[in-house]
């Protein structure tokens, strides 16, 4: 019975979201594509993924500056209009990031998929965008953080990403961003038994 109501959920959102996109006056044509520019400042823990979601992580030197493009897709856009009943939004996203690491400066590429929630109650008042991002991620050379627990370490890994995101409804263009940079072998998927590398820091996005 459970599965039936999900199932029955998905059709209504998929549904009424078809018929928004069927009419010719759903969405401004000025409105969309959608893109934003957003640089970012963080610091490598020196803990694992989880004892940074919990706040329990310590920093060290080492420093990343990442600057980003991204795209979201129309919600005409057969992925978002599928994922309606449970993502506010869907962006595809371009990182690039320098780290300032032990062994000198190490380039970052990290294309990935964002899935994002913000249909607060509150969102009138004060803009909360929460964030999950999933992609892959190439460095140059392994980082120190990543290469003192492995023997295995290497340079394509698994790419995670959370946000949360702030702005102000007078102000849309704009948003202040907490964000979590994570590398990771995603317990073997990468066939690389790196422990991982976890960042933290803030963002200044720019949606135009």
């Amino acid at each position: 019975m459970k599965r039936l109501y999900v199932l029955i959920l998905l059709l209504m959102g998929t549904n009424s979201y078809a018929d928004l996109c069927n009419s010719t006056t759903a969405f401004p044509t000025a409105y969309y594509p959608q893109w934003f520019a957003l640089i970012y400042y963080g610091k490598m823990t020196n803990d694992n993924l989880g004892e940074v979601i919990a706040f329990n992580y310590s920093l060290n030197k080492d420093t990343l500056y990442s600057l980003e493009i991204g795209k979201e897709l129309n919600p005409c856009n057969p992925v978002r209009r599928f994922l309606q009943p449970i993502m506010s939004s869907v962006d595809f996203r371009g990182n690039f990031t320098v780290l300032q690491d032990t062994y000198g400066d190490i380039l970052e590429f990290n294309p990935y998929i964002a899935f994002n929630w913000y249909h607060f109650p509150w969102r009138h008042k004060f803009k909360t965008t929460i964030s999950v991002g999933e992609g892959i991620s190439y460095v140059t050379k392994v980082p120190y953080s990543e290469e003192k627990n492995s023997e295995e370490a290497k340079k394509l890994l698994n790419f995670l990403l959370l946000d949360l995101a702030f702005g102000l409804p007078s102000h849309p263009e704009w948003e202040i961003i907490a964000r979590i940079h994570h590398r990771s072998g995603a317990f073997g998927l990468y066939h690389a038994n790196n422990t991982g590398s976890t960042a933290v820091g803030l963002a200044l996005r720019y949606w135009f």
